[in-house]
């Protein structure tokens, strides 16, 4: 879902940059884009490499990226409520990251919804979509954002 809601116009240069299993870095390896997954999970970075071509072990909230290098980022931050500071930072890093027209989307939890929201608004990032979902179980909130500027 997250792939889809980035994936306009088709291809480019994306980023998860909560790779974990790399769920999303396998659909968006399906849609042709060339993928770099970033985790700070060590362990993971072995599966991680293979899936994406190009991992990176790293902190989301300081994306080791120059500006507007992106054409899609998605990803699923960790729902715990000790993360909320890294999603908010990850999301301003998103901001930076992507380039302009390029999209964003997000799965987090309910409860992290009105500051990330306020973070990517901070990030000048647009919103495009919010909607609920149950994500087997749990409550999260889906965002999807374009960077207009």
């Amino acid at each position: 879902m997250l792939v889809n809601l980035v994936n306009v116009q088709g291809g480019g240069r994306f980023l998860d940059p909560f790779a974990g299993a790399g769920a999303v870095i396998i659909a968006a390896r399906s849609r042709g884009f060339t993928n770099v997954s970033l985790d700070i999970d060590r362990a993971l970075r072995f599966g991680l490499v293979e899936l994406s071509g190009n991992h990176l072990v790293g902190d989301a909230s300081l994306l080791p990226f120059r500006d507007c290098s992106f054409d899609a980022i998605a990803s699923e931050p960790p729902y715990h409520p000790s993360a909320l500071e890294l999603v908010k930072a990850s999301v301003r890093e998103a901001g930076r990251v992507v380039r302009r027209g390029a999209r964003t989307a997000l799965l987090v939890d309910s409860r992290q919804a009105i500051p990330v929201r306020e973070a990517a608004e901070q990030a000048g990032l647009t919103l495009e979509l919010e909607t609920s979902i149950d994500r087997k179980g749990t409550a999260v909130r889906c965002f999807c954002w374009i960077r207009r500027s």
